[in-house]
């Protein structure tokens, strides 16, 4: 279970830095961008996956499954894997809309799985998640409070991103068993 915090705190801590601008100019022009970059994602990496490693050991079984939500699991998921690829996709509506879709749609993706899962490391690791994109959307909130970017949004572009975000729902519905060990289907 210690591996969770661990990886937490790792993958907190290295996002955290983003959200000041100052830091990541003062990093970036003393070690440049590609460095930067390759060390965010090495500690990010890490982070990752003392988590995942550590959620592989299921813990302490903690709970019954609530099934008042259950038949919005499905919507909840769908909705989520949209915003995830919206955030890659340029000029979209959902972007222009949410700002920070992809924040979001990890909050919307950890509080499901958070809801149907029994196991201590496993409600830790999406507890830690959502934990992680609140932080994260509020404080990106703040930081560009002051700024006004103009978004041309396309419909083709949102049209995509809601094409792209249900066909890869579709991909982990029936590859969830070996991805992460649980059939959906």
């Amino acid at each position: 279970m210690i591996l969770i915090f661990i990886g937490f705190f790792l993958f907190l801590s290295i996002h955290l830095l983003t959200l000041s601008k100052a830091m990541r100019s003062t990093l970036v022009s003393k070690f440049g961008l590609n460095s930067y970059k390759a060390v965010f994602s090495l500690i990010s990496l890490l982070g990752l996956s003392f988590m995942l490693t550590a959620r592989f050991d299921a813990g302490e079984y903690v709970k019954d499954l609530n099934l008042t939500f259950y038949s919005l699991r499905v919507p909840i998921m769908v909705i989520s894997n949209i915003l995830i690829i919206s955030a890659y996709i340029p000029n979209n509506h959902l972007k222009k809309f949410f700002k920070h879709p992809m924040l979001i749609g990890i909050m919307l993706w950890s509080f499901s799985h958070f809801m149907f899962n029994q196991h201590m490391n496993h409600l830790l690791m999406f507890m830690a998640f959502f934990v992680f994109s609140v932080i994260m959307t509020v404080g990106l909130i703040y930081r560009d409070r002051f700024e006004t970017i103009q978004v041309c949004a396309k419909p083709v572009n949102t049209l995509m991103s809601l094409v792209l975000g249900t066909g890869i729902y579709l991909v982990f519905l029936f590859l969830h068993g070996h991805i992460a060990g649980v059939e959906l289907i």
